[in-house]
């Protein structure tokens, strides 16, 4: 397990300043939160700063950021004919709810150094630039997704370590201090009321624990069950299957991140979810933590009583069941683990809705990053990722 301090909150919210008025963004990746064996070399180009901006109007903020700073959108077609209203659409209809601009100059008078040891140096692109992305999202797809998992996008990345900026933009700075509270509006597709973001994050967070439980067996080490959790919202995803994602990913997060996905669930593996799996340490010396859960019906059924009713929905329909969301979730798994797969029928059940789900999200995703930014700046973006896949190196331990 390493630990890793994100760089100071004032370089981290500089590339914010120049947006509109947002209600919550963070910074988040291997930009901020270091990756063993991802910079092996001194030539290496460190990763662009990933950073998710949510917004209440998408059309009117992207309206808006088009006037401000045009140079954001790569493309002729965003910039003259989709404009806010295409732009919105097209994240939402067509894509997995965020729209990207990326490869940006990373403002003067800045560094962004990978927090925790990472390369030692900037964040800069193939050609030696500091480099960042930010992606928008509106309240309600935000909303939707932390709560309901319909696309497992945002609130992939939202289970692993990032570092909350809060509100601002149009120079207001986005920085640390207390957060404003931000309410989410009602998701009436899943029955979701509305809810204060803070909130809906750390629910999100007990759902990941739940899901992260259900794909592992009865006895499980503490770096099995952190890779579990990075495992939720990679499996199935489009880009691993071009070479856009390194095998070794899901490791590398779970290593660099280890202290923090270890701070942020560990009260959900203390309280409800841990009660519902039956979960208990195993003493171990000498060694790393181990934990062992109740494999029987009873207690992964109650483990998916806790899954978010889209992802539920899919388990059960999976299952041949209703697809009516938790409810036949729990029944379609305790059923998996009464039969004779056991622990290893319940994990193919809840892994193949968990990467079917990431699957589509990401395909969409790619689609629409590729007519929003044109064919030669996704190309661009993805021959830089698949360049950094091949010279990754391989997670030991």
């Amino acid at each position: 397990m390493s630990s890793s301090t994100p760089q100071p909150l004032p370089d981290l919210a500089r590339p914010l300043q120049s947006l509109p008025p947002f209600a919550a963004a963070w910074a988040y990746g291997s930009a901020v939160f270091a990756q063993p064996g991802l910079y092996n070399d001194a030539t290496s180009a460190a990763p662009m700063v990933d950073y998710l901006v949510a917004v209440p109007d998408p059309a009117a903020w992207h309206a808006a950021n088009l006037a401000a700073n045009p140079a954001h959108y790569t493309s002729w077609a965003a910039r003259a004919l989709l404009r806010g209203r295409g732009l919105a659409w097209l994240a939402d209809a067509v894509g997995a709810g965020v729209h990207f601009n990326t490869g940006l100059a990373w403002p003067d008078g800045a560094a962004a150094a990978p927090a925790g040891g990472g390369r030692g140096g900037d964040a800069r692109g193939e050609e030696g630039r500091r480099t960042f992305k930010y992606g928008v999202v509106s309240l309600g797809a935000l909303a939707a997704d932390l709560g309901a998992w319909d696309r497992l996008y945002v609130a992939g990345r939202l289970q692993k370590p990032a570092v909350r900026l809060g509100g601002g933009g149009g120079g207001g700075g986005g920085g640390g201090g207390a957060h404003a509270p931000v309410l989410l509006p009602p998701v009436p597709a899943w029955g979701l009321p509305g809810r204060e973001l803070g909130g809906a994050l750390e629910a999100n967070r007990a759902a990941a624990a739940a899901a992260a439980l259900l794909t592992l067996p009865p006895r499980f080490s503490s770096a099995a069950f952190r890779a579990a959790l990075v495992r939720l919202s990679y499996g199935g995803d489009v880009r691993a299957a071009v070479g856009a994602e390194d095998a070794s990913k899901v490791a590398r997060i779970a290593a660099g991140a280890g202290a923090e996905l270890e701070a942020a669930y560990a009260r959900h593996l203390g309280g409800a979810v841990g009660a519902a799996a039956g979960l208990v340490p195993v003493p171990s010396i000498g060694g790393p933590g181990a934990w062992a859960q109740d494999p029987g019906p009873a207690a992964r059924g109650a483990l998916a009583a806790c899954l978010p009713p889209a992802l539920g929905a899919r388990i059960a329909e999976s299952a041949g069941g209703g697809g009516g969301g938790a409810p036949d979730a729990a029944a379609a798994v305790a059923r998996a683990a009464a039969g004779r797969g056991g622990s290893a029928a319940v994990a193919r059940l809840v892994g193949g809705a968990l990467a079917a789900t990431v699957r589509a999200s990401s395909t969409r995703a790619a689609l629409a990053g590729l007519i929003a930014s044109g064919p030669v700046v996704a190309a661009w973006y993805v021959a830089g990722k698949v360049g950094r896949a091949g010279r990754a190196r391989p997670v030991v331990g």
